[in-house]
């Protein structure tokens, strides 16, 4: 298993729109494992495999606290959301910056595993936050195009203060 390399914002690769996976082969199940790796490596909660330049529909999630009950979600699309929830949220691909963001309070999605299985995953409060987060990397979009145009110029110079500090 390898760790793949994260891209960073301001990465254009990142506004790509994921491709829908038809194949669920020992290739996919590689993938999936290599982002766990990643994921788990970076310390993140989650991650979508347009973040490791994959332009595939595929994301791994894991919010248990020690780390032990990962998800491979493959193809998810939204059947139902409720309620709205403002939460703090970092992104792998935005090291050192937490915003906060209105997410759905709750979701309900379809979803594939790894072996094309059709699944059913009810989601609330951090859980619904991550999928969401996820799901918006497969779309092409990251977090802070949810802010709005004062605070998105707030985050982006914070932002770039951090990573010019860690590149100096």
């Amino acid at each position: 298993m390898a760790k793949l390399e994260i891209l960073k914002y301001p990465d254009q690769r990142l506004k790509l729109e994921a491709k829908q996976v038809t194949e669920f082969d020992a290739d996919l199940e590689k993938t999936a494992n290599d982002m766990l790796k990643t994921m788990y490596f970076r310390s993140g909660c989650g991650l979508a495999a347009i973040q490791v330049n994959i332009q595939k529909q595929i994301f791994t999630m894991d919010i248990s606290v020690d780390g032990n009950e990962p998800y491979v979600i493959i193809n998810p699309k939204i059947i139902n959301q409720e309620g709205e929830q403002t939460c703090k949220e970092g992104c792998l691909s935005f090291p050192n910056l937490v915003i906060e963001v209105t997410r759905p309070k709750k979701l309900t999605i379809e979803y594939n595993n790894t072996k094309g299985e059709l699944l059913t995953l009810k989601a609330e409060d951090f859980m619904a936050q991550c999928i969401h987060h996820e799901m918006e990397h497969l779309a092409g979009h990251v977090f802070i195009e949810n802010l709005s145009n004062l605070r998105l110029q707030l985050a982006l110079r914070k932002y770039n203060k951090v990573k010019d500090k860690k590149e100096a």
